[in-house]
């Protein structure tokens, strides 16, 4: 027999052969799988050594084959459940939810908080009738997750999260109550609380005993014993904080860096938006009482805002830029204003060098510099004045010979050096 001839015998042989398994698999019965009763449990024992099909002493049982728990007591798992809990002190203290899963003890997860999961010790999702949790996962000991707790994540001790999406806790004695949407927090006692009819959004918390109230959006704290608050109808929008015992209150687009910073805003206005603060020594001589609690002491400030001005009248006019000063306290500042009309037909550029103090609740100009660096108009002018009814240092505008209603584009820089003493 030729090589060819062998060949070909060896790829005949083949195909016979793949053709007698097809009829093989066409010709062959397919087993069904019968249907389990609803009323039919399946028991599983267990030995000293662990799972087997016969022997040992403690019953373990697939309950009504759609959740598998470890024992019989307890309230009814939810379907596709998986309870691995062998004590609990009450009876819902078990897997409840569709899809959940409880490791360890004592811990609790409601029906309709589907595919929660907890690992540890009295670790508790709970439906409470005002919204549904969703999606909660709780690692550590002791840790609670109400309402629609979508997507959170827990690790560690005593930690309390309520209407709190996407959020990351970790570390011990966290709360976030409200509706702390996009929330997280590092380490130990970081605190969200809601006061007003909004709440902490995408905000987050690193450090110990830090804490943030009210419509707080958007807010980043590091270090230790920070503060972030709306004590007002204001808000501590925008704001960032870096180092320890620093305060915010319900300034508005604030940052902080250093030691014992404080900010502030009055009651119902945002005056400090655009705000760097910086406060690098410590300790210093912050007042013993009172709200603010500490704004304008041993601290220096960069503030950056902008205005449009559309009319420059012939008397002097304040505009937006309007800083509250705390009672006895002094502030050095220098001003930088650059403005420009359309097209940079007319360009302008002031410097106001001077020192505002509050003396007791009386604020008063002790003295003042204006630089008229550059003007296409010389008639426009600034200055730096004080509103003791108020007690605010502001920034006022003119034109000699206005009114002038071409619009101008107004950016302005304040840099501040802030020292108080109070008995």
């Amino acid at each position: 027999m030729s090589i060819t001839d062998d060949i070909t015998k060896q790829i005949l042989d083949s195909v016979r052969d793949l053709s007698r398994r097809i009829r093989r698999l066409e010709t062959q019965e397919v087993p069904l799988i019968p249907a389990i009763p609803d009323d039919i449990c399946v028991v599983f024992t267990c030995g000293a050594t662990g799972w087997r099909a016969e022997g040992g002493t403690i019953s373990r049982t697939l309950i009504h084959e759609l959740a598998f728990q470890l024992d019989a007591d307890g309230d009814v798992r939810g379907e596709h459940a998986v309870d691995l809990q062998l004590y609990r002190f009450f009876a819902n203290e078990v897997a409840g939810a569709y899809g959940s899963f409880a490791q360890g003890d004592e811990s609790r997860i409601d029906l309709d908080a589907d595919y929660s999961v907890v690992f540890g010790v009295d670790n508790y999702v709970i439906n409470n009738g005002a919204a549904t949790p969703y999606q909660c996962y709780l690692f550590g000991t002791s840790n609670d997750a109400f309402d629609d707790c979508y997507l959170v994540f827990i690790f560690g001790d005593s930690s309390r999260a309520i209407n709190t999406q996407y959020a990351f806790l970790s570390g011990s004695d966290q709360d976030v109550v409200g509706e702390a949407f996009g929330v997280f927090a590092f380490i130990e006692g970081n605190t969200f609380i809601e006061v007003g009819t909004d709440y902490p959004t995408y905000t987050g918390i690193m450090g110990l005993f830090c804490v943030q109230e009210g419509d707080v959006w958007f807010t980043f704290q590091m270090g230790e014993e920070l503060y972030a608050s709306t004590e007002s109808t204001s808000q501590t929008l925008w704001n960032a904080m870096i180092g320890f015992e620093s305060y915010l209150g319900n300034v508005f687009c604030n940052f902080a860096f250093g030691q014992g910073l404080r900010s502030w805003a009055p009651a119902t206005t945002d005056f400090y938006d655009g705000r760097i603060l910086w406060s690098g020594d410590y300790p210093n001589k912050w007042p013993a009482t009172g709200s603010p609690k500490g704004s304008g002491y041993n601290q220096d400030s960069m503030f950056s805002q902008n205005d449009l001005i559309l009319s420059w009248p012939a008397a002097f006019t304040t505009s937006r830029f309007e800083f509250p000063i705390i009672v006895d306290s002094v502030w050095y500042f220098i001003a930088y204003i650059s403005g420009t009309e359309q097209g940079c037909s007319n360009s302008y550029a002031w410097k106001i060098e001077g020192v505002v103090e509050n003396d007791g609740g009386t604020t008063t100009i002790l003295v003042s510099t204006v630089t008229n660096v550059y003007r296409d108009v010389i008639t426009k002018e600034w200055q730096a004045a004080a509103d003791d009814a108020n007690d605010r240092l502001i920034f006022q505008y003119r034109d000699t010979a206005g009114p002038d209603l071409t619009d101008c584009n107004i950016q302005f820089l304040l840099q501040t050096i802030e020292v108080g003493w109070a008995a």
